[in-house]
């Protein structure tokens, strides 16, 4: 739901015109050189929604959001265990702390991404992490991937490079910024899967040593990407269009600057996301993430940005996306067809283990 509730931001909160303490107008008449500055063209009063963004900063939600969530794991210890002792662990958090420092990192690009890109090309595009995570999870746990699974990473590859192709909205930054999510996610994912799954601790323990990492590296992104990398918006401070980084936004406007009731609920959605990750990583496996990243192509792509604003597909895409649906459910299918197989493998293995011993007990 996260990218849905991106959109609406855009849509009622992400204009111009709606933060004026003055002027409730379009934009077109806040006068010439203010439009041309914000990109907008006189004659078309639709602009203001295209050109509107996340005006917010994306870090101070993030940062709030972490915050957040290692109070409740703080408290939600104390309410079961009686104490705070378990969640605070030095050994452990240095241990996961790869973990949740790109766990941190390519939240603030996913941030990034959404703003540069519409929900549904958003998330046709996350599902590049399907082909980057298989590559990777074959190459460090050295497995050798079926026939089919290769045939469904390539049908994503096709559809991907289709939709591209007629993709005129987002912007290179829009890609660069989810190619970087993507990296930051697959190695904070397999990480996971090396440690998470082998610790015996419960899930909302773990959280609490990787979150503070979580929360460290989010606040040193904020100041990297505005001091270093300089990435700036365009905010209207009274009518007047200004560009500015996350530290200046915040330092001149204040930290809570173009927060909304929405914002809110953006946050909230982005923290059962994580839990809701997390869970995924630690109970379940990739095929279960494959088959919910599916269904996440499809609800934004196909049914709820038809309510904020109709897609604007050219054959082409509505052909790609439809190569790329298909490809996820191929891969998926086929990555669960490959568990089973090496499931009954490893049975068959076991049976024959214990037969070799009944027949030698027999023998004896």
């Amino acid at each position: 739901g996260l990218p849905i509730l991106q959109e609406l931001y855009k849509k009622y909160y992400g204009k111009p015109t709606v933060w004026d303490a003055d002027l409730k107008l379009d934009c077109p008449s806040y006068g010439i050189d203010v439009c041309v500055a914000h990109g907008c063209a006189l004659n078309k009063q639709n602009e203001c929604y295209e050109k509107a963004g996340l005006l917010y900063t994306k870090q101070s939600l993030l940062i709030t959001q972490n915050f957040c969530e290692i109070v409740c794991i703080f408290l939600l210890a104390k309410y079961l265990r009686g104490s705070f002792k378990d969640c605070i662990n030095p050994q452990k958090t240095f241990r996961f702390a790869p973990a949740g420092a790109c766990f941190g990192i390519q939240a603030v690009f996913g941030f990034f991404a959404m703003e540069e890109m519409g929900a549904d090309a958003y998330s046709l595009y996350a599902q590049a992490s399907i082909i980057v995570l298989t590559l990777a999870w074959s190459i460090m746990f050295k497995v050798r991937l079926s026939g089919p699974v290769w045939m469904g990473v390539l049908t994503i590859v096709v559809g991907m490079v289709g939709f591209n192709m007629s993709d005129a909205s987002t912007t290179p930054k829009g890609l660069m910024f989810i190619g970087l999510k993507i990296m930051c996610q697959c190695f904070a994912c397999i990480y996971a899967e090396l440690f998470m799954k082998t610790d015996p601790e419960v899930l909302y323990i773990q959280m609490a040593w990787i979150k503070p990492v979580e929360l460290l590296v989010t606040m040193i992104m904020t100041v990297f990407m505005s001091t270093v990398v300089k990435v700036e918006n365009v905010l209207f401070v009274e009518g007047t269009p200004k560009t500015m980084t996350a530290v200046q936004a915040i330092t001149e406007l204040g930290y809570f600057h173009h927060w909304s009731w929405l914002t809110v609920v953006i946050m909230c959605f982005n923290m059962g996301d994580t839990f809701m990750t997390a869970t995924v990583a630690k109970k379940f496996d990739s095929v279960v993430k494959g088959v919910a990243g599916v269904a996440d192509i499809i609800y934004p792509t196909q049914f709820l940005m038809f309510f904020i604003k109709r897609p604007d597909y050219t054959p082409l895409m509505v052909i790609s996306g439809i190569v790329i649906i298909l490809g996820a459910f191929n891969f998926v299918l086929a990555k669960g067809g490959m568990r089973r197989s090496h499931r009954r493998k490893e049975e068959i293995a076991g049976l024959k283990a214990e037969l070799g011993k009944a027949t030698g007990y027999g023998a004896a």
